[in-house]
């Protein structure tokens, strides 16, 4: 039995019977074997004034009926652990005072074999120290018995009755205390192994409903998010990779296109889990209502709008911390006829990749969308894209993941040369390497965070486009 004790009295290891609480009431147990202590050395005392043992009767007067009486008193405080301490060691002081005295032949010396058994029933800890603890109580035991069969008793009745008498009980007593002892034992076994088993299928069951629950969460949340075709209709090509933590996912992307101008976002809320995805569905929909009120206007502005009413939001939520509550987010205005495109980001960057490899990086504000102490504006950078150029947004839980052999992140600069390496690859194998490459890099350690990377490639023909804007208005 692996049983968690309380240690309030005695910093030492447990050596007693312990059972569970809600087990035939374990405080009346623990009385009725105070009680019945008392009782047993009430007899002694009898007997012994009867022989004229003045030793033993002292022993039992001012010892061990003072000490179950201590015992009965800390059972009625329900300090079960000290009284199970506390009457195994009246238990073995009296029986080495009263073997010592008394001799072998009296039988009390089999009283000793007690902390052996329990320590072998009860002990919390792995089986091969329950044998090695007995088998020391065992071992001492046997080096004291064999030490006392020269020892002369100070008090003995050689042939007597009362002798004979006093080995009887002692032996059926301590029989009938063994077979309690290992009754109780084999009764909270069972009980606790129904228990446990009750629980686990209690727990599978919940698992199961909790797994249900999350896994539709996840379905509505994907239903959510707008489809990736907005985004392939107006480019060349695009790719989104993703994966949550638990199932649902605090990063999110969200796209709306109008007359050649398209809009796509991502956001990494606080939190994952189910926790991120609430936060997610509500900056979703939060979004949409800005863009819907100001039209596809410059990015700073909407994230500007977002963030008051990502705070308004959280602040009529009484139980949500505006100073910890919100998101990072980067946000792109993509003009597919002249080939601009206006970014502003809350601490996530912009990375363009032109057809030479060489990576530029827009940087973000360094602020969230949420409440923050040094709030200012968002800012927009607007830059000129050539053809083929290719666009990556990403969200942090990618460069954040841990290597299991030597703890060691991820970080953004391995992210960056990993994707300056296969820049040149198509969509659909860049997706594919850096799936793999962050499992690679996990080597079976549990993912940390969510991630998601968006890449959307500049359409082919646009350079021309813009040149014919030019050369017309240049007859004009």
């Amino acid at each position: 039995m692996n049983l968690s004790l309380p240690q309030k009295w005695l910093n030492i290891e447990p050596l007693f019977p312990y059972v569970s609480r809600e087990y035939l009431d374990y405080g009346k147990i623990m009385k009725a074997s105070c009680v019945l202590g008392a009782v047993v050395h009430l007899c002694f005392v009898l007997v012994f004034s009867i022989f004229d043992v003045r030793e033993m009767v002292m022993v039992n007067v001012f010892f061990s009926l003072p000490a179950y009486a201590v015992g009965y008193y800390f059972s009625h405080r329900k300090r079960f652990d000290f009284v199970a301490y506390w009457i195994l060691c009246e238990v073995i002081a009296h029986a080495g005072f009263a073997t010592y005295y008394l001799g072998l032949d009296a039988g009390f010396h089999f009283y000793l074999l007690l902390p052996g058994v329990m320590s072998f029933l009860y002990y919390r800890h792995p089986i091969y120290e329950r044998v090695l603890i007995s088998f020391c109580f065992f071992i001492v035991y046997a080096f004291g018995y064999v030490h006392m069969g020269d020892h002369v008793p100070a008090w003995s009745l050689v042939d007597s009755w009362v002798v004979k008498a006093i080995y009887l009980f002692n032996i059926s007593f301590l029989a009938g205390s063994c077979c309690m002892i290992v009754y109780v034992f084999v009764q909270e076994y069972l009980r606790m192994e129904t228990t446990i088993i009750n629980s686990n299928k209690a727990l599978k069951a919940q698992q199961d409903r909790i797994s249900k629950s999350i896994n539709y969460a996840h379905r509505i949340q994907q239903a959510v998010m707008p489809s990736l075709d907005i985004v392939k209709r107006e480019v060349t090509d695009c790719f989104l990779l993703g994966q949550a933590c638990n199932v649902v996912s605090g990063d999110w992307y969200w796209a709306k296109e109008q007359d050649g101008k398209l809009l796509v976002m991502i956001g990494d809320c606080t939190g994952h889990g189910v926790p991120g995805a609430f936060m997610s569905m509500l900056a979703i929909k939060l979004l949409e209502r800005v863009v819907d009120d100001l039209g596809f206007v410059s990015p700073d502005r909407i994230l500007n709008e977002l963030r008051k009413a990502m705070k308004q939001a959280l602040r009529e939520g009484k139980q949500l911390d505006v100073g910890h509550d919100g998101m990072d987010g980067a946000l792109i205005l993509l003009n597919t006829k002249t080939a601009q495109v206006q970014f502003a980001g809350a601490y996530n960057p912009l990375w363009i990749v032109n057809k030479e490899g060489e990576l530029m990086e827009v940087k973000a504000d360094r602020q969230p969308i949420g409440h923050f102490v040094q709030e200012k504006p968002f800012s927009a950078k607007t830059i000129q894209l050539n053809e083929g150029d290719r666009l990556y947004l990403f969200t942090d839980g990618y460069c954040d993941q841990i290597r299991e052999s030597d703890q060691q992140k991820m970080k953004i600069h391995r992210f960056r040369a990993k994707l300056l390496n296969i820049a040149q690859e198509p969509f659909d194998v860049q997706e594919r390497i850096l799936a793999q490459y962050f499992k690679d890099w996990q080597e079976g350690e549990d993912q940390l965070d969510d991630y998601l990377i968006l890449g959307i490639e500049v359409p082919v023909g646009v350079q021309k486009h813009i040149f014919e804007q030019q050369e017309q208005f240049s007859v004009q």
